[in-house]
């Protein structure tokens, strides 16, 4: 299966002695993704800086977006998703806070889910160390949607993702990740280069 995941930061965080800009979460929240179990990272758009997105004041954005091929279902990539959130200093008290990285399931393999279900995590997965299964938040409860329910509407999402892949379909609307681009309205956009891990 092929799955597409935006990559966010705008928080740099102070780790293992070393202070990790937005720039760097986003470069390392890409390696440990490419380094989940039964996924392989395809290919990764540039980075882009934008200006944030909800309540108060806020540092820019980095964003880009990755392609992955993975054997893992949605729910369990979901999970492994909010893993490695979670490894890299990420807490969910408030909707629309400063994060040091945000891993969003925008698609995977064109699947339409609207589900209310609970999102569990299985501890038995081989997770790498900084993935692990006994540092994710197993009791949440998630909800998974595909594709992402705000994809269309975000243009430091759509942006990196029309570059990676600018024929990318929108399951529900049939339109391409480009043509979704030229009807969102959005802050500027920087590139800043491209993705490197």
């Amino acid at each position: 299966m092929i799955a597409f995941i935006s990559l966010g930061s705008n928080l740099p965080i102070w780790r293992a002695g070393e202070g990790l800009s937005p720039v760097d979460l986003v470069r390392l929240a890409a390696a440990y993704l490419d380094q989940v179990p039964q996924t392989r990272l395809l290919a990764a758009s540039g980075l882009y800086r934008s200006a944030p997105v909800g309540p108060g004041r806020q540092r820019p954005y980095i964003n880009a977006v990755a392609a992955a091929q993975t054997r893992l279902s949605a729910n369990d990539l979901l999970a492994a998703l909010h893993s490695i959130e979670q490894a890299l200093g990420r807490t969910r008290a408030l909707a629309w806070q400063a994060r040091p990285i945000d891993l969003d399931l925008l698609d995977y393999d064109g699947d339409i889910v609207s589900s209310d279900g609970p999102w569990r995590l299985a501890l038995n997965r081989p997770w790498p160390p900084h993935v692990s299964a006994a540092s994710a938040v197993i009791a949440q409860q998630r909800a998974l949607r595909l594709p992402h329910p705000r994809l269309d509407q975000r243009n430091f999402v759509l942006q990196p993702l029309a570059e990676l892949c600018p024929n990318w379909v929108h399951p529900i609307s049939q339109l391409t990740a480009l043509q979704l681009l030229r009807q969102v309205k959005g802050g500027p956009l920087t590139r800043l280069g491209p993705l490197t891990f």
